[in-house]
């Protein structure tokens, strides 16, 4: 019979994978009103399987390297992240200032589909660009931020600036799409691709930039639309724009493929540990 129950003669790393695995239903057991606590009288109350050692060490083993793939992922995402698209892919002789070829927070008309179409912060993919999702409101308030397909939505408060939270909108189909008062929204004209743009705001110094033109207080400061009306971008032809946009798709792909890896990595975890539990 494995039991079900915390024991101090387990191994550790098994006893960490095991809370690891169940963090969300831990949390859901927190205690107090502002502030849920964890304390060890709901660690005590905790059941989980408890193999024989030699079992777990067995079990820690494959957890192990499926942890080490995510890891090993994570860095280098990291990296990409921060080395992958530099600033030498948008230099030019000649810069021109931004708000020339883009409109900053349009206010298109809404649709009687608009509130389907909601994107909120924590549906922007920072390592990929993509809108993961959408949701629906029951109401459209004045003030929200509204986008179109090629649109870009900068995240402008913290710290969602600095975790490189930038998408371009897909699949509206002509629809106005609705988000968070916290985006700008970046729609380019004719003289400028979507994706370059979107690279060219990925690039480290403008985020760096972005930053430090922060305003507000602690915890709660954002990018002011002006970081943006005075910003220059190199004067390229659109089909140089699109030869640099398809040359840095490698990193979007690479990246891809990465999330991938972790997701997958994630996912055998929480399988070899589902199966302790029958």
């Amino acid at each position: 019979d494995k039991g079900y129950m915390l024991s101090l003669y387990s191994d550790n790393k098994y006893l960490y994978y095991i809370l690891r695995s169940k963090k969300e239903y831990i949390s859901s057991l927190g205690r107090g009103v502002a502030q849920k606590n964890i304390n060890l009288t709901i660690l005590k109350e905790l059941k989980i399987p408890v193999p024989p050692l030699y079992e777990q060490t067995i079990i820690v083993k494959e957890l192990d390297q499926q942890m080490e793939i995510i890891e090993n992922s994570e860095k280098i995402l990291d990296s990409l992240e921060k080395i992958g698209i530099n600033e030498t892919y948008f230099l030019s002789n000649e810069y021109i200032p931004l708000i020339d070829v883009i409109k900053i927070n349009p206010r298109y008309d809404l649709t009687d589909l608009s509130k389907n179409f909601y994107v909120d912060m924590s549906n922007i993919d920072e390592y990929t660009g993509e809108i993961k999702g959408l949701s629906s409101r029951s109401s459209i308030q004045s003030g929200l931020s509204r986008f179109r397909d090629g649109d870009i939505l900068f995240a402008r408060i913290t710290p969602c600036t600095e975790n490189g939270k930038v998408a371009i909108v897909n699949g509206l189909n002509k629809e106005t799409g609705i988000g968070s008062t916290e985006f700008i929204v970046l729609s380019p004209n004719e003289n400028i691709n979507s994706k370059w743009l979107y690279f060219f705001l990925k690039n480290p110094k403008i985020k760096d930039g972005a930053v430090k033109s922060m305003n507000g207080t602690t915890g709660r400061q954002r990018v002011p639309k002006s970081y943006f009306e005075k910003l220059k971008i190199p004067k390229i032809d659109l089909s140089q724009q699109i030869r640099v946009s398809n040359e840095l798709q490698a990193y979007i792909n690479t990246k891809k493929d990465l999330k991938n890896l972790i997701n997958l990595s994630e996912k055998t975890i929480q399988e070899l540990i589902s199966r302790l539990y029958f």
